[in-house]
């Protein structure tokens, strides 16, 4: 039984590796047979409760769409900081998808001011429509929370909810403009529990 099942497991990842309108039996010497998936209705085996396996076409077929749709995301964003980049040094017009344990989420850079050097740096981000602005003359942290959803907030709220920080403006600590990095990046925000965040530019 227990074998069996393994078997029926391969097969459905073979079946999601090859094509979606044919179904795909491994056999024990390693070939493969295959038949058309409306002509397959279930499968079954000898086993004292006379077990069948129902609706396999129909599980096979969400890993096929499953597997499609995972190769769409990835031909649409671009990997471009290999090994997961905790900082990332923005530029007006571009997008980022933002990896937190918390929320995942894109944004896209709408304005960007000011500089490292001056201290003095203003990015504007837009996430699900919604305009922020993170400052160094205001406030430079981003929280997510299921409750509220994104707002910026000051350093003194940022430490008291580091786990709920997703990223923030490192205008002091950086020697680069307009450089959005990972709240585990923070040394305070660490000793309060911040959890990491990893960023990928979107082209």
């Amino acid at each position: 039984m227990k074998k069996f099942l393994l078997s029926v497991a391969t097969v459905v990842v073979a079946s999601a590796a090859f094509s979606a309108d044919q179904f795909y039996v491994i056999m024990k010497d390693g070939s493969v047979e295959s038949y058309p998936t409306d002509k397959v209705d279930s499968l079954s085996f000898d086993d004292p409760q006379i077990a069948k396996i129902m609706g396999f076409n129909d599980m096979a077929a969400e890993i096929v769409k499953l597997k499609e749709r995972v190769e769409a995301l990835e031909a649409g964003m671009g990997t471009v900081f290999y090994g997961g980049k905790t900082n990332v040094s923005v530029v007006a017009g571009e997008e980022y998808f933002v990896r937190h344990p918390s929320v995942d989420f894109s944004f896209k850079v709408k304005s960007v001011k000011g500089g490292y050097l001056t201290k003095d740096q203003v990015v504007e981000i837009e996430i699900e429509g919604n305009i922020f602005t993170m400052s160094d003359a205001g406030a430079v942290f981003l929280m997510w929370t299921e409750e509220d959803g994104f707002r910026m907030v000051n350093m003194v709220e940022a430490k008291e909810n580091a786990k709920d920080i997703v990223m923030y403006l490192a205008c002091f600590t950086s020697t680069a403009d307009y450089t959005i990095t990972s709240p585990t990046e923070h040394s305070s925000l660490v000793a309060n529990g911040a959890l990491e965040s990893k960023f990928l530019k979107r082209h």
